[in-house]
């Protein structure tokens, strides 16, 4: 209540302070008072607020023994403040801000490479990565199709490679729409961690982005790719899951999300 007779004789008080100030919005309903217009929503304010804190102060002694004690403290706290600053309790100081350190450089990506398993097709994980590099950075979006122990790398799996075509096309597409440059390609890998890693450091990556949303159950959370990709850490690695994903033996669930901050962090 306090504050708000603050607020409202504030307004009153900048009136014959600063007459002149721009002001966007002026309460309506103005008298003039020595010359100055003084609004009358803030005066009616001021004295309801003022009456409403004197009736709790006398019909409410909890609140008055409580209330009036931190009011108490809060001052001498003030007080003390001010005086191991070395401040007078009057007198208007401004804290300067820290000055940019020297060596500060902003962190900005030029190249993201975005691994895609599953079907992907609205291009979340490509969207989420754009908002990390800068303005006119390349995105890779690689599709991974992992080839199992008993074919070869280039036999077979031509269902999937359809898929692959059919979801790199659509994450194309969208990333047109949105003004983003994406590469599309497509790797076929027994180890998609170890892939991934010679894709990045090929292509100079600066980040991997992988969301795990899309991809299969074995590689949702922090799942072998993830972990290869935390522990080898060719570049910045942020790792996107579902938190519903990613939950302890007795089903409590873990944070949603976690980011290595690479080399030398």
């Amino acid at each position: 209540m306090l504050s708000f007779i603050t607020a409202h004789v504030s307004v009153i008080a900048l009136r014959f302070k600063e007459p002149d100030l721009e002001r966007p919005y002026r309460a309506p309903w103005n008298v003039r008072i020595r010359g100055k217009p003084v609004p009358l929503t803030a005066v009616i304010g001021a004295i309801g607020t003022i009456a409403a804190w004197i009736s709790v102060i006398i019909l409410k002694p909890e609140t008055r023994t409580v209330g009036v004690g931190w009011m108490v403290v809060g001052l001498i706290g003030y007080v003390v403040y001010r005086r191991r600053s070395g401040l007078d309790l009057t007198s208007h100081h401004r804290i300067g801000r820290p000055a940019r350190l020297a060596e500060f450089r902003e962190l900005v990506y030029r190249t993201a490479l975005v691994p895609i398993f599953g079907a992907d097709v609205d291009g979340a994980a490509i969207r989420s990565a754009a908002k990390l590099v800068g303005e006119g950075a390349t995105v890779d979006a690689v599709y991974v199709i992992r080839v199992p122990a008993q074919l070869s790398l280039d036999q077979g799996l031509e269902r999937e490679e359809a898929m692959a075509r059919n979801v790199l096309e659509a994450a194309r597409v969208s990333a047109r729409r949105s003004g983003l440059k994406v590469r599309t390609s497509m790797i076929r890998t027994r180890n998609p961690g170890a892939a991934l890693v010679d894709e990045a450091l090929y292509r100079h990556s600066d980040v991997i982005y992988l969301g795990t949303n899309h991809a299969p159950i074995s590689e949702r959370a922090l799942g072998p790719t993830a972990s290869y990709l935390l522990a080898r850490r060719p570049c910045r690695v942020v790792v996107e899951t579902d938190a519903r994903e990613r939950r302890h033996e007795d089903g409590r669930p873990e944070s949603p999300a976690s980011a290595d901050p690479g080399p030398g962090s």
